[in-house]
């Protein structure tokens, strides 16, 4: 399982060629980090840390998350992001994907 966390964080830095930036916590790279609630129901008890994570892990266990050691999530609440502007762009999105594909169903209200 350990494996399988290695290919989502440096594996994933290599991929888009920027492993001496982020991918790994090594002096002088972006402090990107998530923490998160081990103790929710669906990964307790932690035995494996790496398998919870990988088996049974999802969104809303992240409480924490820093992205260049500045915290964008905390708390298990995003900061300085207006949800409802963003589902409003996503539906706008939606719609528009729709309409091309020729499979407009009008979203409003929902």
């Amino acid at each position: 399982m350990r494996d399988i966390l290695g290919y989502a964080t440096i594996g994933g830095a290599k991929a888009i060629g920027q492993e001496s930036e982020i991918g790994s916590l090594t002096p002088g790279k972006r402090a990107d980090i998530q923490l998160i609630d081990t103790h929710a129901l669906n990964l307790g008890p932690v035995q494996d840390p790496a398998a919870s994570i990988v088996l049974a892990a999802h969104e809303g266990n992240v409480r924490h998350v820093l992205v260049g050691g500045k915290f964008v999530k905390r708390n298990g609440v995003l900061l300085g992001v207006n949800t409802e502007e963003l589902m409003d762009e996503a539906r706008r999105s939606q719609q528009g994907l729709l309409e091309r594909a020729g499979r407009y169903k009008s979203m409003a209200g929902v």
